[in-house]
């Protein structure tokens, strides 16, 4: 079974989020755990998140659309085709998946709060948006697999 434009241009989104973001939360757990387990009170490496974030979303940005460009070159006709009827279908069905994990990810960030720095607090929300993008990627490939 050959793969579609659409489901070439999932991969690349859904292996450049898992990648870039993985990194990037590995270094969130270090920071925090340092931050905590730390009896230096000059300690400060929680406020490098902010850049570390940052950076990830621009590298992101610049892989995927590389990415994208090269694969829109390569499959010019069906590239320029757009969303069909399908398509449209199961992003719906992926985007109703991948909304309960934000939903979700909302409300713990919101507990956190009560015990937990602001930046821990949004760097959890962060994870659950992260978390749902990557579910709702990959339950659009199991749509495209299926055939639904």
């Amino acid at each position: 079974m050959t793969t579609s434009f659409k489901e070439k241009s999932l991969w690349i989104t859904l292996v450049t989020t898992a990648i870039v973001f993985s990194i990037y939360f590995v270094f969130v757990i270090d920071a925090f755990w340092e931050a905590y387990t730390t009896t230096d009170p000059n300690f400060i490496k929680l406020p490098a998140l902010i850049p570390s974030f940052i950076a990830a979303i621009i590298l992101m940005v610049v892989i995927i659309t590389t990415f994208h460009i090269a694969l829109a070159i390569a499959h010019r006709k069906e590239a320029m085709l757009g969303d069909d009827e399908r398509d449209t279908l199961i992003e719906l069905k992926s985007t109703r998946i991948s909304y309960f994990i934000l939903a979700a990810g909302f409300w713990l960030s919101g507990l956190s709060m009560l015990w937990l720095p602001p930046l821990a607090m949004a760097n959890i929300l962060a994870f659950f948006f992260f978390l749902a993008e990557i579910v709702g990627f990959s339950s659009q490939l199991y749509f495209y697999r299926k055939g639904v």
